[in-house]
């Protein structure tokens, strides 16, 4: 049996063979290297060859990990185009005003541009963003915990440190590294609790703070995912960069769409997929136009 541990700092990491276990190989983290950038998940993968601690693919999978995440690259844009087109359009019923001047979305820029303050004040003052131990601990926790719906066992878990964090698991597979960068999971709690107190309590009047709160945590989670991301994590080895970095943007936009149809009820889920629908015909004319074009040149 064979574990690995990743880190991303490759010249720091030393490697020993257990004398108990032939087959066993530990990576030992970097020593004072302040950085949560080698925050990742471990695994027990016995046809893993290894490289100064970082798992080798082989050319097959990089070649086939490279041709979805170019494959879902245009859906990206799709996506994008229609949201920003069916929003850029909605208008509220009653006074016609946009969406983005509703009271609702007010609340949650506001949450959001609260948390933006505090990110980029952090960034000025220490030079990385606070709280770090939080967001590593709900970053392990979220491997932890998908580890755990897929079946595996965890047998390590450090998340509760500065520096970075790291699960051990018997159960890997892409959606394992990468779902802490797909959901904020911070914000699941305040959604929980408004559901609740939806149910049992007369909690309506208190929509403007929940609504700030969910800024709060949806912004927490994207400005860390955007940090963290060029910083060399070792989550996207696996599934490789060209295919981690399309997901999550593809989820996140998903996620973002679906909250923006949930505040504004007048742009109904039907117009948003023909929007994409059309956006996806438009997209892929422009293609074959631009071909012909090439062909015409040649």
């Amino acid at each position: 049996m064979q574990r690995w541990s990743l880190s991303s700092v490759k010249k720091s990491t030393k490697r020993r063979k257990s004398s108990s276990d032939k087959g066993q190989l530990e990576f030992i983290r970097p020593p004072k290297k302040k950085t949560v950038s080698w925050a990742a998940v471990t695994a027990d993968l016995p046809e893993e060859e290894f490289d100064d601690g970082f798992p080798q693919r082989s050319w097959a999978d990089r070649a086939y990990n490279t041709l979805i995440g170019l494959a879902l690259l245009p859906f990206a844009w799709i996506l994008t185009s229609s949201l920003v087109e069916v929003f850029s359009q909605a208008k509220i019923t009653h006074g016609g005003v946009p969406v983005w001047l509703t009271h609702e979305f007010i609340m949650f820029g506001l949450g959001a541009a609260l948390w933006i303050g505090w990110f980029l004040f952090s960034l000025w003052h220490w030079g990385e963003p606070r709280p770090l131990r939080v967001y590593v601990w709900g970053h392990e926790m979220m491997h932890a915990i998908w580890a755990k719906f897929f079946g595996g066992k965890i047998k390590e878990f450090e998340g509760w440190n500065r520096e970075g964090g790291y699960i051990v698991t018997d159960k890997y597979n892409f959606w394992i590294a990468l779902v802490p960068y797909l959901y904020p999971f911070y914000s699941v709690p305040v959604m929980a609790a408004w559901g609740i107190g939806i149910c049992f309590f007369d909690v309506w009047n208190y929509r403007e703070w929940f609504l700030g709160l969910l800024g709060f945590t949806w912004m927490f989670h994207l400005s860390f995912t955007i940090w963290m991301m060029p910083k060399g994590q070792t989550d996207f080895l696996g599934p490789g960069r060209l295919f981690s970095f399309v997901w999550i943007y593809l989820i996140n936009i998903s996620l973002i769409a679906g909250f923006l149809l949930s505040l504004a009820p007048e742009v109904s889920l039907s117009d948003f997929l023909q929007t994409c629908v059309n956006q996806t015909f438009q997209f892929y004319q422009n293609v074959i136009k631009a071909f012909q074009w090439c062909i015409h040149l040649l």
